[in-house]
């Protein structure tokens, strides 16, 4: 067990954020191979990376935590499907039988295997999600959202005021994504790092400036994209993808993920959660997210909820549009 990020978590970690009984715990993606010889693991297929155990050691930690707390967690798990490492649509099929029937010493590394069973946990208390799957749940969401765009007939300020969100294209059309007031308030960080030379396209943040304000990255870039005509669903759809298969109504997420494994791993998932709960009905989940950054000696830690979003309504959406450098790159999508 990681017992400095552990000590470190349970120091810092606001576990009265996590209002709902039940809590479901993410413990990261992991790619998932097939060969002649079974199944295989991690980015090249030899095995999870260092980081990749670690996320899982903190999710048992935090699933053993929550017990203790009289909640109902969940511990969950998605692998990485992709065509990049599962080309036959075939062996997904066959993925997918494993995990419907919760065999999951099929389809998951011995590493895994042995840390939960030492755990002691139930099988019914593990969900696992392919993210060719996630990916298709949201692209549902983003379909519904258009088509609630269009009912507006291009009055995007009625659109803002009735979804607290704008709605942008790239001018070529091929990326499709939003920005909101809580992307464009940048109050809090220019507080932080006094003043606004953060936001200057030359400047590169650095970890103990992520560390000190975890959504700078989110802020400066200023919108969410969800759909690439070139690359289809991107990042943040699907993790909200992920989201989606849990009743957000009953139920809290933590997910836990490491930059070692992705450099931009804790902007995706943050902008997957902020994305389901603006667009999802139905999401009343609170989020925490926590990322682990290179070196490991530390942890990113953002809270995340559809009310945070909707204490940023006050204010003019449009003119904090029109006050940031969005426009130079993008328009209203229509």
């Amino acid at each position: 067990m990681p017992k400095k990020l552990i000590e470190k978590m349970t120091q810092t970690l606001n576990w009265n954020f996590i209002a709902k009984h039940k809590v479901v715990v993410d413990c990261g993606h992991l790619p998932i191979h097939h060969g002649g010889d079974g199944f295989h693991f991690g980015a090249n297929g030899d095995g999870p990376s260092a980081t990749q155990i670690i996320t899982l050691d903190l999710g048992l930690f935090l699933y053993s935590e929550l017990k203790k707390q009289q909640k109902d967690p969940l511990l969950s798990i998605c692998l990485t499907d992709t065509t990049k490492y599962v080309g036959d649509p075939k062996v997904r099929e066959q993925i997918m039988e494993h995990i419907l029937g919760k065999e999951y010493d099929q389809i998951l590394p011995h590493e895994y295997i042995e840390k939960i069973e030492k755990a002691d946990i139930n099988r019914d208390d593990i969900h696992i999600t392919l993210q060719t799957k996630n990916s298709n749940k949201f692209s549902n969401v983003i379909k519904k959202t258009k088509n609630t765009i269009r009912k507006f007939n291009g009055k995007h300020e009625e659109i803002a005021e009735a979804m607290n969100a704008i709605f942008l294209e790239d001018h070529d059309e091929i990326t499709f994504g939003f920005t909101n007031q809580f992307l464009l308030d940048r109050t809090k960080e220019h507080a932080i790092f006094s003043g606004d030379w953060w936001l200057d396209e030359t400047v590169e943040l650095q970890k103990e400036e992520i560390l000190m304000a975890p959504a700078a990255r989110l802020k400066k870039l200023g919108i969410i994209k969800l759909f690439s005509k070139a690359n289809g669903i991107l990042c943040p759809a699907t993790y909200g993808g992920l989201l989606l298969n849990f009743d957000n109504t009953v139920h809290d997420h933590i997910a836990i993920y490491a930059r070692s494994d992705d450099e931009f791993i804790g902007e995706k998932i943050m902008r997957g959660i902020i994305a389901t709960s603006m667009l999802s009905e139905n999401f009343e989940s609170r989020c925490i997210e926590i990322t682990i950054p290179h070196q490991a000696d530390d942890l990113e830690i953002s809270y995340l909820s559809k009310n945070l979003m909707q204490e940023h309504r006050s204010g003019n959406l449009f003119k904090l549009y029109e006050d940031s450098s969005l426009h130079k790159n993008y328009k209203l999508y229509a």
